[in-house]
């Protein structure tokens, strides 16, 4: 029912945004102290034993979980109370301007439920100008009854949309303590993105909402589960990390921890405190990146030393395309996830212009930032653990071939997610672009199409090992990359066959645009690039779209060119590719192993 006038004017939006802050202050306060109780329990517990101290760790960890639920909800009213003030303020100003404009400025006469209606013009004033000026005065009432109820039809809508938030998060608030009627168990460690479909399909409603609130942490990195839970749970888990390693912080710097202390006790206090320090920063880092609409953060995984994330954006349990960007070379969740996530951002916006241009602007595109695996990391700062990476991994496959199988599973896990297949593509760049290469030799993953960017090498000399249909492996080299050329970890995909090479040359797009050249080995994301715009064609299953050409280097063209082969002049005969890759202390790489490089024995 829409609000009086009378009422609305009595309603103070902004006490709604105070509520939220105030909401938002004592959740966190709360969850980091039962997150202290915790903590002391499992200390206590290192001394303490026996069936009254299991006992009480057990009853501590149920109710440690059941805060972080009561937390999450609680942030997440605050944060629909917070958006409600904001656009219940904006629609009740609209409203009420609307209204005061139509009686104060035009005479108009406005009733409490919002109906305007013009005086009537006195006969005194002459036939002929008296009905001009009430058709006038009629018709500013028509247009301002209009505009009005337009406006409270707004606010009714923004005030409804925050009953039901509210709603929702005191259902969840009521309904989480209790366990379902048929107790849910964690799907297997090892299940297939198809057994975890089943796994989640096979669980109750009741079961579901359990298992989100209590064990959220069973589904966010399982491939195969709907992106939207995916995106609940990796968040609710996020969260309590958060609130986890603020209060850990909390107890260094209050004393609990004596950095003073000298020794190997100080010391280890110490690196605690950094190691926290370094991961609240990358928590910070998944928070920016998916703290902004139609973005979903479909994993969140602690890898040890680091975290690994992947984001999407759009919705991929709806979107009719789908693309997954696989970085390489010191990609991380700290320095890059934002940014990797921005560029994809920018490629969905790219695909759905050409897919609207196209007649297809019913399309729904989805676009992910893939980095759940350990890329190497070519520090200038730490020159030993750039080296120890460039030998492991840059001198043979190990990130790539861990990073393909958990890539592979993720990809199959998009189609297995849902009831109808998306068409799905995968961009592969640099060292990502092995990443992905082995990715598809594993088979099963659903992808339609396939793009390497600067490509060193995509573990196999033969296009047929991918499985993909003929016509669907493209290639991207930027004039000046020379990464593109190294060959190393199988042929030059530029040079073979069966593969599509788009152009990355400033040049005219199909649709008459002009549009700039990527070049050097970092360009081929760049807005308003020929590169970005073949990308986007591919994406968006438009292969009529694309523009070929091949932007090669010497490497390429120049038979019997001591750069013909980098693969043999760079691995086999010892070149510094230390030098090349910009690595400190000119690092020398051994030489790959034949299959180390994806060729048969």
């Amino acid at each position: 029912m829409r609000p009086t006038l009378g009422r609305l004017r009595g309603w103070n939006p902004d006490s709604l945004a105070a509520a939220a802050t105030r909401l938002a202050a004592g959740s966190r306060a709360y969850a980091i102290a039962v997150a202290a109780a915790d903590r002391l329990v499992r200390d206590a517990a290192r001394y303490w034993t026996g069936a009254a101290a299991d006992a009480a760790v057990a009853r501590s960890g149920r109710e440690f979980a059941s805060a972080t639920v009561v937390s999450g909800v609680s942030e997440r009213i605050a944060t629909a109370l917070e958006s409600g003030a904001a656009s219940i303020g904006a629609a009740r100003a609209a409203a009420l301007e609307v209204a005061d404009h139509a009686s104060a400025d035009l005479g108009l006469h406005v009733t409490d439920d919002g109906r305007v209606n013009a005086p009537r013009v006195p006969w005194t004033s002459g036939l002929v100008a008296g009905a001009l000026v009430q058709a006038r005065l009629n018709e500013s009432a028509r247009v301002c009854q209009a505009r009005l109820s337009a406006a409270l039809d707004s606010v009714d809508e923004a005030d409804r949309a925050l009953a039901r938030e509210l709603r929702r998060g005191a259902a969840d608030l009521t309904d989480h303590p209790a366990a379902p009627t048929a107790a849910a168990t964690p799907p297997p460690k090892t299940a297939t993105p198809e057994q975890n479909s089943r796994y989640w399909s096979g669980l109750s409603q009741e079961q579901r909402r359990w298992v989100l609130a209590e064990h959220p942490d069973w589904v966010g990195t399982s491939d195969g589960i709907p992106a939207r839970v995916r995106d609940a749970a990796n968040r609710s888990v996020l969260a309590a990390d958060r609130r986890r390693i603020e209060q850990r912080i909390a107890e260094l710097r209050s004393g609990a921890v004596e950095f003073g202390r000298s020794g190997i006790a100080g010391q280890l206090a110490w690196a605690e405190f950094a190691d926290a320090r370094s991961r609240l920063a990358e928590i910070a880092a998944v928070e920016r990146t998916v703290d902004r609409p139609d973005r979903q953060l479909l994993v969140y995984r602690d890898a040890g030393r680091h975290l690994q994330a992947a984001v999407a954006v759009g919705d991929v349990d709806i979107a009719d395309h789908v693309a997954v960007y696989t970085p390489g070379v010191n990609a991380n969740v700290a320095d890059g996830l934002d940014g990797y996530t921005s560029a994809v951002e920018r490629l969905r916006a790219e695909t759905a212009r050409q897919l609207d241009a196209a007649g297809r602007g019913d399309e729904d595109v989805a676009t992910i930032a893939w980095l759940d695996y350990r890329a190497p990391q070519l520090d200038p700062d730490h020159p030993l653990a750039a080296a120890v990476d460039a030998v492991r991994d840059l001198g043979g496959l190990h990130g790539a071939e861990a990073g393909g199988e958990r890539l592979a599973a993720f990809l199959a896990g998009i189609t297995a997610s849902r009831a109808d297949a998306p068409h799905l593509t995968a961009l592969g760049h640099s060292y990502g672009s092995t990443t992905t290469g082995l990715a598809l030799r594993h088979g099963g993953t659903g992808v339609d199409d396939v793009v390497f960017l600067g490509s060193p090498g995509i573990g196999t000399d033969d296009v047929g090992d991918l499985g993909l249909a003929p016509g669907r492996v493209y290639v991207a080299e930027a004039h000046g990359d020379p990464i593109a050329d190294l060959a190393a970890f199988g042929a030059d995909p530029n040079r073979m066959a069966g593969v599509t090479s788009l152009s990355t040359a400033a040049g005219t797009t199909s649709d008459g645009q002009e549009r700039a050249g990527a070049r050097g080995h970092s360009q081929y994301l760049d807005d308003n690039t020929l590169s970005q715009y073949n990308l986007g064609a591919v994406v968006g299953a438009l292969p009529g779209h694309v523009v070929e050409g091949t932007d090669a280097g010497i490497a390429d063209w120049v038979p019997g060119s001591i750069l013909n082969d980098l693969r043999d002049k760079v691995f086999g005969a010892g070149l510094d590719l230390g030098d090349l890759l910009g690595l400190p202390g000119g690092v020398r790489l051994p030489c790959p192993q034949a299959d180390e490089r994806g060729e048969q024995p």
